[in-house]
């Protein structure tokens, strides 16, 4: 884990400026590409009663090879070694010839959520929202994604849960997705998740997916300087007798120059019946160079039903190459 670490660090400030990638290969219609990130910082923990807690953290160590032929298609690898030991966080292989469609299979990100299909090393903030311990996230599987060109896409997915080759075999995840890019600088996103092979809510959910049936609606917004994000998760399982809502939503402004400075703040809500969790939290994000480069501020107000409330503030350094 050190030496990917090491590596990750080196790399970032030994790759020229213009540069989003180390480029293996670039002949005219073939591409390879190496990328890699790392995430470290100290977090400190405040809460209203007891002791305050303290510690370094690695947030990530990310490394990914991808390949691209120009109508032809691509293959995309990436690891993740941030808890100490290499694991697979994707492997996608890709057809793009085909009119009208592109076949995407391995493992991959479901598409349930706007705010888990950004990439980490793009988001504005130190951690994730709640609403995305809702939803499905990586999953071996496969989809169909449409690219008519008018700026709306549709993809519709069938994944295979942890647990389906077990006792919860036949039971897989099917996904489908609209979204909207038609117009500049906005987004409009709607999902529906649920898990086949058995009645809604009639067993308890595969292994590695939380909920059977939930719907995710967003829409986001970005220009040079302003960005916003707004969503809601909602679980639709009949088996609850208390489904869970997740809201998120944030609004940010970054101020350009020479090592930008950029302000976001936003909040958080998961709710189930009377039981609520709730954050508040402020970010300032200084791009030394691009998201190659970031150093990361966060204050978190913590309010969760049943225990105290709670301060967390956040120092961050991203690098990567």
């Amino acid at each position: 884990m050190r030496v990917l670490m090491i590596l990750v660090a080196l790399a970032a400030v030994s790759v020229p400026a213009s540069a989003s990638a180390f480029t293996l290969l670039d002949k005219e219609d073939l591409t390879l590409q190496l990328k890699g990130w790392g995430q470290g910082g100290y977090a400190v923990l405040i809460p209203d009663t007891g002791d305050t807690a303290r510690g370094a953290y690695v947030g990530m160590g990310r490394v990914s090879l991808g390949a691209q032929k120009k109508d032809v298609g691509r293959f995309f690898l990436q690891l993740e070694g941030a808890s100490g030991d290499a694991k697979l966080l994707d492997l996608v292989a890709q057809i793009d010839g085909l009119p009208l469609v592109h076949i995407r299979a391995g493992k991959f990100k479901a598409p349930t959520s706007l705010e888990y299909l950004i990439a980490g090393p793009s988001h504005p903030f130190v951690n994730r929202a709640l609403l995305v311990g809702l939803v499905p996230t990586r999953h071996v599987g496969a989809e169909l994604v449409t690219h008519s060109g008018s700026g709306v896409e549709g993809q519709v997915g069938l994944f295979r849960p942890a647990g389906a080759n077990g006792p919860d075999a036949g039971r897989e995840l099917l996904v489908g997705r609209v979204v909207s890019t038609a117009v500049d600088g906005l987004t409009l996103h709607a999902s529906f998740t649920e898990v086949l092979g058995d009645e809604p809510g009639a067993m308890e959910p595969p292994d590695g997916i939380v909920h059977t049936r939930i719907i995710d609606v967003a829409v986001a917004y970005a220009d040079e300087h302003l960005f916003a994000h707004a969503e809601v998760a909602a679980v639709v399982d009949s088996a609850l007798e208390e489904n869970p809502l997740g809201v998120t939503a944030w609004v940010g402004y970054n101020f350009g120059g020479a090592i930008p400075p950029e302000v976001v703040v936003g909040y958080d809500l998961v709710q189930a019946g009377d039981v609520r969790d709730q954050r508040a939290r402020a970010g300032l994000n200084l791009y030394f160079w691009g998201e190659r480069l970031v150093h990361t501020w966060n204050y978190e107000l913590i309010l969760n039903d049943g225990a105290d409330a709670a301060h967390a503030i956040y120092g961050q350094l991203q690098a990567g190459f």
